[in-house]
């Protein structure tokens, strides 16, 4: 029988439950109130609100500190549920995760790591701590639970970063398989602060089958994969290997 993958398991709960939610929200400039629909996260600094005359983005920063309390709590609730739907275990207490094989080759990459403390992405869980080892090539995430290290799991992906975890619950998000091919394709979302990290990366992906070009430079966000016949998840598997964090799109 297959199984919902967990991370999708639950943002399809946490939909269905924020497409109930009705309230007041009030902008803290000016505490100007509406009363819109809860749809959910765009990111990690935007939140989806319905109104009678469509859905619009809003910086979670504009909303009052009880709109950004109700958000996190919404959040929670989300892993809550989809810990139900994956059964799996997610820590109460507090925890360490241990990353291994993550990309840091120079100190920039140490300070992009280390810059997610106490930055706006993690403001839901500013307790937790990101430390980045360049010899050893790992990243640890002290945090005051489960369900704020598998968030900064998130965070630190987004950022660029992979590595194994040492956990076995808490882990970077799944690779999303797809089966198909094609002879174009970019990996979005990379970290690529010197040239070490652009020739690593155009490495790790130069030994799929099928790639033949990777286009790409110091300081870019995104890099353009060519060749014959390729399939774009083995592309994103290499990086990820590589100690890149990355999706194709």
């Amino acid at each position: 029988m297959r199984t919902i993958p967990q991370f999708l398991a639950i943002s399809l709960t946490f939909l269905s439950l924020a497409q109930a939610e009705v309230r007041e929200w009030t902008r803290s400039a000016d505490n100007r109130k509406i009363t819109a629909e809860y749809v959910g996260m765009k990111d990690e600094n935007t939140v989806q609100l319905k109104m009678p005359n469509g859905t619009f983005d809003v910086p979670v920063a504009s909303l009052s500190e009880a709109d950004q309390e109700y958000i996190k709590s919404q959040q929670e609730e989300m892993a809550a549920e989809g810990e139900g739907t994956a059964e799996v275990s997610i820590p109460e207490g507090e925890v360490t995760v241990t990353l291994s094989g993550v990309h840091i080759c120079c100190s920039d990459c140490e300070d992009k790591i280390e810059a997610l403390n106490g930055a706006k992405s993690m403001r839901f869980y500013p307790e937790t701590e990101f430390s980045a080892d360049k010899k050893d090539k790992t990243v640890e995430i002290e945090a005051p639970s489960g369900k704020a290290a598998m968030y900064a799991l998130e965070i630190l992906f987004k950022a660029g970063f992979c590595g194994v975890s040492d956990h076995p619950v808490l882990t970077v998000p799944p690779l999303e398989e797809r089966d198909f091919e094609t002879g174009v394709a970019s990996l979005r979302d990379l970290h690529l602060c010197c040239n070490t990290c652009v020739s690593d990366l155009e490495e790790a992906v130069m030994t799929v089958e099928g790639v033949e070009e990777m286009k790409g430079e110091v300081g870019d966000d995104s890099v353009m994969i060519k060749g014959s016949k390729f399939k774009p998840t083995d592309v994103v598997k290499a990086a990820r290997e590589a100690g890149f964090g990355t999706s194709f799109r």
